[in-house]
């Protein structure tokens, strides 16, 4: 639902910067092999599935694939609004104060703006569709360094928040023709848990197309389970798809497998059709794909 959030945050900012992205699999969970693939039944529930989708993952690998796609979710959706930057129309040359949902203020010191975007308790912005925004999000561009650093306070649309800061740095500079690059480091809290980490973010001028690769992020979600996870070539079109479910990539994590300090690797790809059935692909170690259906998709 955080997809839009920075639509008017970096609408103009083009401008301001100067320029023109445990086993699954066919029913062997009771195999000793001695792999290290941890797929003997030890505690007698490897193969456990209460809800009876992802046949072949246990319950708390269903949990970890749950909250490490949530969390990466609402990362997604704080570069969402990014492509707006390569607009070089869409923002004042000079200090000014504007509109009412958000009210957006901008100010320049030398080469350092402060964009400011103010939603106040909630109000509803064609951006969003139908979402209710409320909160404050705080942007300071250096147009001299190409650096911006953002900051969310109470940040919430239709009730899931985001606080905490995101901060980038400029590897290209944005063009109408041309993706451009951003390296970035996050520190959210969301109403999912925490993210902490650092990505290279490809985002499409044109469309809006954002990939994130070379990403290490620690994923800390409600329960206070922690996941250190690493993604490659995320792909996500939230025009073409009304959402940030990824189309292609991956992400992985090792999970603790509950014997002693023996973990499993665990997988997600995302396809083509993630993001409008919310079937993604689980592998835990070496071991056949499970399909799984993540059960936050369309809430």
């Amino acid at each position: 639902m955080l997809s839009r959030w920075m639509s008017l945050c970096c609408v103009g900012l083009v401008g301001v910067l100067g320029g023109a992205g445990c086993a699954p699999g066919g029913g062997n969970g009771n195999d000793n092999t001695p792999s290290g693939n941890v797929n003997d039944n030890t505690d007698g529930n490897v193969n456990d599935n209460d809800d009876g989708d992802g046949d072949g993952l246990t319950a708390e690998q269903e949990a970890a694939v749950e909250a490490v796609t949530l969390l990466l979710n609402d990362l997604a959706a704080a570069f969402s609004g990014l492509k707006e930057m390569a607009n070089p129309e869409s923002y004042p040359t000079d200090s000014a104060s504007f509109g009412t949902c958000p009210v957006v203020s901008a100010s320049r010191d030398g080469t350092t703006w402060t964009i400011g975007l103010d939603y106040g308790d909630g109000c509803t912005n064609e951006y969003y569709g139908d979402a209710t925004v409320s909160g404050q999000v705080t942007a300071v561009v250096d147009a001299e360094a190409l650096t911006v650093e953002i900051t969310f306070e109470a940040f919430s649309v239709d009730e899931s928040t985001v606080d905490g800061t995101l901060s980038a740095t400029l590897l290209s500079r944005p063009s109408d023709q041309l993706p451009f690059a951003i390296e970035a480091s996050v520190d959210l809290e969301t109403d999912n848990g925490l993210i902490v980490g650092t990505v290279t973010v490809f985002i499409s001028s044109s469309d809006g197309e954002i990939t994130l690769t070379d990403g290490q992020f620690t994923l800390v979600d409600n329960d206070d389970t922690a996941y250190v996870v690493s993604v490659d070539e995320l792909v996500m079109d939230p025009q073409e798809h009304g959402n940030l479910i990824p189309e292609e990539g991956t992400a992985s994590f090792e999970l603790p497998t509950g014997v002693g300090d023996l973990t499993v690797l665990v997988t997600i790809t995302f396809t083509e059709e993630s993001p409008s059935t919310g079937v993604v692909l689980v592998t835990v170690s070496d071991a056949e794909p499970v399909e799984y259906t993540l059960s936050w998709v369309g809430e």
